[in-house]
């Protein structure tokens, strides 16, 4: 409602899904809410964001840890613990040994 707003995608920690909104949280500057579903971010974000959870989208560039072997959260580069789903981890687990070699 506010007009169209222009991020980089290096500003973008995580995208996290709130009914039919969606809330941006950005490395700098406030969050914004934007009306539209996470399907749609999926579509035409870059490959280093990786969906981790139904709720949850993060930049992998600014993940800093998987906080123990079986855990259920990665925390970001701002301090951030975000909760990643079983349905996700394997695929995360896998880039995260692609991106380590």
């Amino acid at each position: 409602h506010n007009g169209t707003y222009y991020i980089n995608t290096k500003e973008i920690l995580y995208i996290e899904a709130s009914g039919v909104y969606c809330i941006i949280h950005r490395t700098e500057g406030p969050q914004l809410v934007v009306s539209k579903p996470m399907g749609e971010f999926i579509k035409t974000l870059p490959s280093n964001f990786m969906r981790i959870h139904r709720s949850f989208c993060v930049n992998l560039q600014l993940v800093e840890r998987k906080l123990t072997a079986d855990s259920n959260e990665l925390e970001l580069s701002n301090g951030s613990k975000i909760p990643i789903s079983r349905q996700y981890r394997t695929e995360f687990d896998e880039i995260l040994k692609k991106t380590l070699q």
